[in-house]
This record gives C-alpha cells, sequence and structure tokens, in this order.
C-alpha cells in the first residue's frame, strides 16, 4: 500500500497541528474548570504542569513535566520529518 503524496505545506501544517494538540491546555480548562470533578479523568499533561507549578508550588515536579513535554514533542517531530523522505513529494 502507498501513501499518496502530500505537499510541504500540508506537512508543515500536520507537525504544527500535532504539537498543538500536545500543548492542549487552554480549551480544558475553559470548558472544565478548576472545580470541576471531571477534571482529574480529562486532564492533560500541560495542565498538570499547570496544577503543579502554580497551585501546588512544586516546580521541580512541574520542571520534569514540561521536560517531558519537550521530550514527547521532540521524539514526534523528529518522527514526522524522518517519515516525510517518504510522504513530501516536491515537485
Amino acid at each position: 500500500m502507498t501513501v499518496p503524496p502530500l505537499t510541504p505545506s500540508i506537512f508543515f501544517l500536520t507537525i504544527i497541528t500535532a504539537i498543538n494538540g500536545f500543548q492542549l491546555f487552554d480549551l480544558l480548562f475553559a470548558m472544565m474548570g478548576q472545580a470541576n470533578p471531571a477534571m482529574a479523568d480529562t486532564q492533560s499533561l500541560v495542565y498538570l504542569f499547570y496544577s503543579e507549578a502554580f497551585r501546588q508550588n512544586d516546580q521541580g515536579y512541574a520542571s520534569v513535566i514540561a521536560l517531558l513535554i519537550l521530550l514527547i514533542i521532540g521524539v514526534f517531530t523528529l518522527l514526522q520529518f524522518r517519515m516525510q523522505r517518504r510522504w513530501v513529494h516536491y515537485e
């Protein structure tokens, strides 16, 4: 099965959209609020970072979470760039 070729602009949008998906915070925070009991079940890594850094005042643990987010986004972006040789065709 072959993958249809992508243009460079679609490839760029794919990477940016994936990174924004990993950084989901504001939509959950606006919809759920801090006092909602379902927030513990729907929290993202960025919300966990916010909670630990600013609500719990534990900057050490929050910095580890921030580095983990950076590592996940970096690995995902590197994987996308490695796979672009098959997907993206410059013509």
